[in-house]
C-alpha cells in the first residue's frame, strides 16, 4: 500500500487510500471493537440506515458520493519502507514509501473515528448487488494510519477522538473518563469493580444519563455519585498525590459515610430498602430524594466532616431525618424550589445546605451565617426577615 508518512501531534502517521472492500475485511476483524470498546452510540441504527440511503440513492441515480477519510490504530504496525525521492518530491512534504498491508487478519485495524459512516457504507455494500456492487466495493477511501503499541494506548487514543467528536451527557463523560479517582469512585459506589464493596446496587442508579425522569424507578445517578465523591474526598483532605492504597482508603472512608447515610437517614433506607416501584412517588414528594437535594444532604455531611466535630456523623444524619423535607414545605420555596422545581446550581446546594446545617445545629463561621442570612433573604424577598429557629442546639 502506497502511503505518505507525516508526523501530526507528535506522532507518526501514513495517509493512503484503500478500497472499500479492502476497508471492510479489516473492520470486521478489529478485535477490539467487537470487544466493545467502542463506546455506545445513541440511535446509531438510524444514523446507519439514513447513510446507506444516501449511498444507494446516489450510486443508483449514477451521482457522485463522498464520506470522508477514517482514522485507524493498527497493532501490530506493518513495516514501512520508503521511496526514493521522486521529482515530484520535496524533502518537506513527507516520506513516501509501501505498507505491507493484507487486511486479513494478521493485523488489528481500530476505528478512531467515522464508526457511523463506515458502517453505512458497508450497509450499503450489502443492499447492493451486480454491477453496482462490485463498483462500490473497488471506491477508493482515504485512511490515516497509526501504530498502536498497546491496547490501552489504543482504548485512549479511541475514547478521546470518539467523545470529542459528538456531544456526550454526563453519565457517559464520566463512564468513558480516562483518568479520573472520582469517576472510579462513583463506579465503584454502584459496584462496577469486583475488588471494591458496592454500596448502592447499580440497579438502583441511572448511569446513563444525569437525571431523573418522573417515572424512573431509580435512587440516584452516576452524576451525583461523582459529585458526592469530590465533596466528600475534598472535606476529607483531598491529595493530590495518592498512591493506589491511600485512593482504596479514601474510597472506604468514603463508602462508610454513604454506608451510614443509607442506613440511618430515614428517606435514604425508605428509598434503598423499599420496592423500586415506589421510587417515582417518594421523590415526586421529597426534596432529599432529587439529585440536587442528595447533593446537599452529602454538603451538610462534608460541613460536619470539616468541623471535625465531637458530634458523632450517626446523630448528625439522625438530625438531618427530622428536617421537614416535603417538596412543598414553606421552607425550601425560593431557596432551593422555585415556582415547585428544583433549583440545581451550585449556588443553591450551598446556601441550601448551610441552612440545614445551621437548623440542625451545626456551627457556622461568623462569614458563613451572614451569607446565609444574606441568601435567605434575597430568596425570601423580604430585607427584615430572620432565620427560623434552628431545630437542636448549635
Amino acid at each position: 500500500m502506497l502511503v505518505q508518512q507525516v508526523t501530526s501531534g507528535g506522532r507518526d502517521c501514513y495517509v493512503g487510500t484503500v478500497t472499500l472492500s479492502f476497508l471492510k475485511r479489516a473492520f470486521e476483524r478489529s478485535l477490539l471493537l467487537k470487544g466493545g470498546v467502542v463506546p455506545p452510540l445513541e440511535k446509531v441504527d438510524k444514523a446507519v440506515d439514513e447513510i446507506a440511503r444516501l449511498i444507494i440513492d446516489r450510486v443508483s441515480s449514477g451521482q457522485t458520493w463522498w464520506m470522508g477519510g477514517f482514522s485507524f490504530a493498527i497493532d501490530p504496525f506493518p513495516s514501512f519502507q520508503p521511496l526514493p525521492l521522486g521529482e515530484y518530491e520535496s524533502e518537506n512534504s513527507g516520506v513516501w514509501g509501501m505498507l505491507d498491508l493484507t487486511g486479513s487478519g494478521s493485523e488489528i485495524w481500530t476505528p478512531l473515528d467515522g464508526n457511523q459512516r463506515m458502517l453505512g457504507m458497508f450497509k450499503a455494500l450489502s443492499m447492493l448487488s451486480g454491477k453496482k456492487r462490485s463498483a462500490l466495493s473497488e471506491d477508493m477511501v482515504p485512511v490515516i494510519l497509526l501504530s498502536a503499541p498497546t491496547d490501552a494506548d489504543c482504548q485512549e487514543l479511541l475514547l478521546r477522538m470518539h467523545k470529542s467528536a459528538r456531544a456526550v451527557d454526563r453519565g457517559e463523560a464520566i463512564r468513558t473518563t480516562i483518568d479520573d479517582k472520582y469517576a472510579r469512585y462513583a463506579q465503584w459506589l454502584m459496584g462496577e469493580d469486583k475488588e471494591h464493596r458496592v454500596v448502592i446496587p447499580n440497579n438502583l442508579i441511572n448511569w446513563k444519563s444525569n437525571t431523573l425522569t418522573n417515572r424512573l424507578c431509580k435512587f440516584s445517578t452516576l452524576s451525583v455519585l461523582y459529585d458526592s465523591a469530590r465533596i466528600l474526598d475534598e472535606a476529607l483532605g483531598y491529595d493530590a498525590g495518592y498512591s493506589s492504597s491511600e485512593e482504596a482508603h479514601q474510597y472506604n472512608v468514603i463508602a462508610n459515610i454513604w454506608s451510614k447515610l443509607l442506613e440511618g437517614f430515614v428517606h435514604f433506607h425508605k428509598a434503598v430498602h423499599g420496592a423500586p416501584e415506589r421510587l417515582p412517588s417518594l421523590r415526586e414528594q421529597l426534596l432529599c430524594l432529587k439529585p440536587t437535594g442528595q447533593l446537599v444532604v452529602v454538603a451538610v455531611i462534608a460541613l460536619a466532616l470539616r468541623q471535625r466535630l465531637e458530634l458523632p456523623l450517626e446523630q448528625v444524619i439522625e438530625r438531618l431525618s427530622a428536617l421537614p423535607w416535603r417538596m412543598d414545605d414553606p421552607l425550601w420555596r425560593n431557596i432551593i424550589v422555585v415556582e415547585g422545581r428544583v433549583k440545581g446550581t451550585g449556588r443553591a446546594i450551598i446556601l441550601t445546605s448551610r441552612l440545614v446545617a445551621y437548623l440542625i445545629g451545626l456551627p457556622l463561621s461568623d462569614a458563613e451565617v451572614r451569607a446565609l442570612e444574606q441568601g435567605y433573604r434575597e430568596g425570601k424577598r423580604e430585607e427584615n426577615l430572620s432565620l427560623p429557629d434552628p431545630l437542636f442546639p448549635s
